[in-house]
């Protein structure tokens, strides 16, 4: 079971990519840019692991600097879409101090050995709240009612399902069994899935900024 939900996965990953690629009105999206480089390096990551399985190696490095990188990527796209100074500040802070915790438990836990899951658990934390902020200011703008028809509330939609789908799952699957640990891991593909068909429909949506009269009160 396990296997054939990561070669879905696998072939799914890589829909938005191409997407991307042949769309070339997405070329000048500096927000999707942000997203396709991220979604490249998580392919390229998943290559490698393949390569690692199939040698019987251990591949905790990989996953643990993929954690990093994904964060703060991510990070990196609300801090494009976020355009706030406030909320900047806050991304920049968060992102500094995941840095710090990360390494911190990189170092305390053995990375090399080991798969970071609190890391990704505050990742996952971090990007619901930062999802939450994303959808709050967007709702809060009067003239801006159909702000779900633009790229980046797909994305956005896409990691807060995986990342409230996999919360729990990271919060327990190390106190399990080795052998109930793979079964388990089965939901993070399960949910990686439906994260890469809302990127695809992303990379089909066209931003436009409607003229529309600005809320007035008469």
């Amino acid at each position: 079971m396990l296997k054939l939900v990561q070669e879905y996965y696998f072939i799914f990953g890589i829909i938005p990519v191409i997407f991307y690629l042949f769309l070339s009105k997405r070329i000048n999206d500096k927000a999707l840019r942000v997203i396709i480089f991220l979604l490249l390096i998580d392919f390229g990551a998943d290559l490698y692991s393949i390569y690692q399985a199939q040698n019987d190696r251990a591949n905790y490095v990989t996953f643990n600097l993929f954690n990093l990188v994904e964060s703060l990527l991510l990070f990196g796209y609300f801090y494009v879409i976020l355009i706030s100074a406030i909320h900047r500040s806050i991304i920049i802070f968060i992102g500094l101090l995941f840095i710090i915790v990360f390494f911190f438990y990189y170092i305390r836990m053995d990375g090399s050995n080991h798969y970071l899951d609190v890391c990704a658990v505050i990742e996952n934390i971090l990007i619901i709240f930062l999802a939450i902020v994303y959808f709050f200011t967007e709702i809060s703008k009067p003239d801006n009612l159909d702000f779900q028809k633009k790229s980046k509330f797909w994305v956005v939609c896409s990691y807060l399902i995986y990342s409230a789908g996999t919360l729990f799952l990271f919060l327990y699957i190390n106190t399990l069994p080795k052998s109930e640990q793979q079964n388990d891991y089965v939901l993070n593909y399960i949910f990686l899935i439906p994260k890469s068909i809302l990127l695809s429909i992303a990379m089909f949506i066209k931003n436009t900024t409607p003229t529309r009269k600005k809320f007035q009160l008469t």
